[in-house]
């Protein structure tokens, strides 16, 4: 009967474990594969994009607002950014569950001016800002 216990204490402490550094893969290791894991471009809605000096701010939101009852649908779940010269890349995670924040704001410093920035997942990409020229 103890050999039962120890063996039922052991399996439970290993599953536990296994699902705690999935977990933990999932919500932050994402970003060692650069955008291959970002949500695809076409399902975030941006709302505003907005350049202050070197301060870039992106607003948007997923697919239903947090506050919609019942919202089990995706929320912002991070994001990751990549400056190739005037270029900005960003690449946004959803995250599934209940209640999770549906509104996002990004606000990402950059090194020079800006003048196209594009959300990707890193095989297709949807421009959200491309800077007028001036005359």
């Amino acid at each position: 009967m103890k050999k039962a216990l120890k063996f039922i204490r052991k399996l439970l402490l290993i599953c536990f474990a296994v699902l705690l550094a999935m977990g933990t893969v999932s919500k932050y290791a994402w970003r060692l594969f650069g955008f291959k894991l970002c949500a695809p471009p076409e399902s975030y809605n941006i709302y505003s994009v907005e350049m202050s000096g070197n301060l870039l701010a992106v607003q948007g939101y997923t697919s239903l607002p947090s506050w919609f009852p019942f919202n089990f649908g995706d929320g912002y779940g991070g994001h990751t950014i990549k400056q190739e010269g005037s270029t900005v890349y960003i690449g946004i995670k959803k995250t599934s569950g209940f209640k999770k924040a549906s509104w996002f704001v990004l606000e990402i410093p950059v090194q020079e001016p800006v003048e196209h920035i594009l959300l990707t997942d890193g095989k297709s990409e949807v421009s959200i800002y491309d800077r007028m020229p001036e005359h």
